[in-house]
């Protein structure tokens, strides 16, 4: 009865042993596999940032889906910053007075 008891422990042990390692091996897989895409993510991320840094606003305005749409939308924003520029030059700087208005 003794022995039949060490058998079935053992062989329960055993069982037990092989289960979670296997379920130690798909856990492990998949952070392996979660860690390679991040690291390939990190990597394409990388290439895209050197990517459109060697480009010129143009070229990346030109290869958007609506370059007609920014193109304008960049002259809109620059007509308004001269605008502003326009108008705080002329608020700070006093107009040619002659001196026979005193």
């Amino acid at each position: 009865m003794e022995t039949l008891k060490k058998i079935l422990k053992t062989i329960g042990t055993i069982i037990a042993s092989i289960f979670l390692g296997i379920a130690a091996f798909f856990v492990c897989k998949d952070h392996l596999n979660t860690k390679d895409e991040k690291n390939e993510a990190e990597k394409a991320k990388e290439e895209k940032r050197n990517e459109l840094e060697k480009k010129s606003a143009d070229d990346i305005a030109a290869d958007s889906p609506n370059p007609d749409t920014i193109s304008s939308n960049i002259e809109r924003e620059q007509e308004e910053l001269r605008e502003r520029v326009r108008n705080r030059l002329n608020k700070n700087i006093p107009g040619n007075r002659s001196s026979s208005d005193n």
